[in-house]
């Protein structure tokens, strides 16, 4: 594939050359020396505003986001500002204002979101690596949907000062790469974890797969999946079909008594009385969080908590959660339905479906890609999840995995 530019892509939506040369004549020493990150445009990076991918609205930092400065300082080159859903509140890579965010591989097919274009910057060869953020999924679906490797942190594990919030309780910055050591050596750098990661030998590897996730998608995806089970089956791991579990269930029915009353209060913070800058989904979706009452919120978030334990429970006796990405491949813009679990449903419900359960246990979550053997568009990615805190052992579990050099885990 010849990659196109970003502006095909729409994979940028502020890029300065000239910035670029003065840090590449500036470059301290460090692990990260000369690498080309891109930054989703809801984290302050100077000398760029931050827009979250808004016509009409920006806020001018002061200083660079945490996680920015920790990049620099480690010797990577700040390339530009890229793409997203507005303000991060969506999980497609549509942008009304902006045009959707377009697959390398395939450009009449969305990218994911709502990190559509760092997704698609680093799939492209446009940037070494990207920082995105993931709320519900949006690290994850777009990392999938456009095979490149991403991961999102236990939440609270990577600052967030100079990252714009949607809904705190899930927000969570966190890397794109091409590959899992580019992603791994930029994890070390944000999270502050310098030493050493020493890959896992996978003999013996315990791994449940959530069969209600991989029941309902479509054949291609089915398919993606049990290849790689398959395949952690050849490498040793012991795999546990857990066929009886409703955790899906009980995510979906609960996000957004949580997500939606704190991203109508992010976004009236941000924005006051000016939501006419927003695409009208958008809009509605912030009034209908306002409509909700203290009550609902507090048992909505009572029921993350209660599903928290349980599954972090299920965590002790296991080493890794399986589950799809998304439950299937990347879909033009403006698709209206996908034909997923059993009937129609709308394409923001069909990818939520997946990942909001990890978002909610607030785990880490490695998005696994797998590419097309004939060389199309990604169909598939996985979700590898472990225990709270445990970054760096799922990390450790997956370089084990890749040195395998079975192609269907690298």
């Amino acid at each position: 594939m010849t990659a196109p530019d970003a502006s095909d892509l729409h994979a940028f939506i502020a890029a300065d050359p000239a910035d670029v040369a003065r840090q590449e004549a500036t470059l301290p020493p460090g692990p990260l020396h000369g690498m080309r990150v891109a930054v989703k445009d809801i984290i302050d990076a100077l000398p760029y505003p931050t827009t979250g991918g808004v016509l009409g609205w920006a806020r001018q930092p002061e200083r660079d986001a945490t996680i920015v400065a920790r990049l620099r300082a480690a010797g990577a080159i700040i390339t530009g500002k890229t793409h997203t859903n507005q303000f991060a509140y969506g999980i497609d890579g549509e942008n009304a204002a902006l045009g959707p965010g377009r697959n390398p591989h395939d450009p009449r097919l969305l990218t994911g979101g709502s990190s559509s274009g760092s997704a698609a910057a680093v799939a492209a060869g446009l940037a070494d690596a990207a920082l995105g953020t993931d709320t519900s999924g949006s690290l994850r679906v777009p990392a999938a949907w456009c095979g490149v490797w991403a991961l999102r942190p236990t939440t609270g594990s990577v600052p967030r000062d100079g990252v714009l919030p949607l809904a705190p309780t899930f927000d969570t910055p966190g890397p794109l790469a091409p590959d899992l050591t580019t992603l791994t050596a930029v994890w070390q750098v944000i999270a502050d974890e310098p030493a050493a990661l020493a890959p896992r030998a996978p003999g013996g590897l315990r791994v449940r797969v959530l069969d209600e996730g991989v029941r309902g998608c479509t054949p291609e995806v089915t398919a993606a999946i049990e290849g790689f089970i398959t395949a952690l089956t050849a490498a040793g791991a012991q795999i546990t079909r857990d066929t009886s579990s409703a955790f899906l269930a009980r995510s979906q029915a609960q996000h957004a008594g949580v997500q939606f009353p704190e991203a109508s209060r992010s976004l009236r913070a941000l924005l006051g009385d000016r939501l006419d800058v927003l695409a009208p989904d958008i809009h509605e979706r912030v009034l209908a969080g306002e409509e909700h009452t203290a009550v609902a919120y507090l048992e909505a978030l009572e029921g993350v908590m209660a599903l928290r334990a349980e599954v972090s429970a299920v965590l002790d006796d296991t080493d890794l959660l399986l589950l799809p990405c998304a439950p299937m491949g990347p879909v033009p813009p403006a698709t209206p339905e996908v034909d997923v679990d059993g009937g129609p449903r709308s394409v923001r419900e069909a990818l939520l479906s997946r990942s909001v359960l990890f978002s909610q246990v607030g785990c880490p979550v490695l998005a696994w890609p797998l590419l097309d053997p004939a060389g199309g568009p990604p169909v598939a990615g996985v979700q590898l999840a472990t225990a709270r805190g445990a970054d760096r052992r799922l990390l450790e579990h997956a370089l084990g995995l890749v040195q395998r050099g079975d192609a269907r885990l690298s």
